[in-house]
């Protein structure tokens, strides 16, 4: 398997970590009302992130890359 592959994975892995955390432990807990909404921004990051490792999608298109 690739790295960029193996990569994404890992995020995606995180990113479920993340929301059972916050499923399990935050929500209920709720002490402070922002905390919910980070750690639901750090789940989306992560997917966002898997999602461009695992299929290799590229962001940034430059002419020198071509050259």
């Amino acid at each position: 398997m690739e790295k960029k592959k193996m990569i994404g994975l890992i995020f995606f892995i995180i990113a479920l970590v993340i929301v059972i955390i916050n499923l399990v432990v935050i929500y209920p807990l709720n002490f402070c009302s922002f905390a919910p909404l980070v750690f639901w921004l750090i789940a989306l990051l992560s997917i966002v992130g898997g999602v461009i490792f695992y299929f290799n999608i590229k962001i940034m298109h430059s002419e020198e890359l071509k050259a």
